[in-house]
């Protein structure tokens, strides 16, 4: 998880993010967008589209990066969804960054309630072929 700068849990029920996890030095993206916790992980999403222009990508990514996408992953078995995405350089509120956004469901041990792990990851990788891309 050294990759991860940023994260947070919420049960897929509710959909509340009740606090956040960042790394050394990160800023809360959350309040870069003038939000707090408790916040809807869907309303957050919605903001931080809208104010961070982020590209994704396979375009189908975006539909992939809400909480009803989550629930019928998790009922359909899955445990992990990858989305890649760079933050719009031109457009961001905060430092352009090529992420992966890593999505882990699960079930509660304690509650027994399914949930889901948002790990926001650094992507070196997409950074590159994002780069190949623009040489060509």
């Amino acid at each position: 998880m050294s990759k991860c700068y940023y994260s947070y849990s919420f049960d897929l029920d509710s959909g509340l993010i009740l606090e956040e996890n960042l790394e050394k030095n990160v800023l809360s993206p959350l309040r870069v967008l003038g939000l707090k916790t408790p916040l809807d992980f869907d309303d957050y999403i919605d903001v931080w589209k809208a104010l961070c222009y982020p590209v994704f990508e396979d375009d189908g990514d975006v539909e992939r990066l809400s909480r009803s996408y989550f629930k019928k992953a998790y009922a359909r078995g899955e445990s992990t969804i990858e989305i890649d995405l760079e933050h719009n350089p031109l457009k961001s509120t905060y430092a352009a960054k090529y992420t992966r956004v890593r999505i882990h469901l699960f079930e509660d041990e304690e509650t027994r309630q399914p949930r889901a792990t948002v790990l926001w990851e650094d992507n070196p990788e997409l950074e590159k072929r994002i780069q190949a891309r623009k040489q060509c």
